[in-house]
């Protein structure tokens, strides 16, 4: 395995977090356990969909407008 030091130390940490040495129990936790949010993570991905989709909206919306201004032009 390519990284099986860092597997290990991992196994070995979930499992002196959660007391068991059971790998299916460990599956079981990890996969159930919702990783919270941080303080700011909500305005990261606010501000970073602002970033990616107000861009794109202005140039569709400068497309449909500028057709629109040939349109009544001629």
């Amino acid at each position: 395995m390519l990284f099986e030091k860092k597997y290990d130390r991992a196994l070995e940490l979930m499992k002196k977090k959660n007391g068991t040495e059971d790998p299916e129990e460990i599956r079981k936790i990890s996969e159930s356990e919702e990783s919270p949010f941080e303080k700011n993570d909500r305005l990261a991905m606010f501000l970073s969909a602002c970033m990616v989709f107000l861009p794109t909206a202005a140039i569709i919306l400068g497309i449909f407008a500028g057709i629109v201004w040939m349109i009544d032009k001629v």
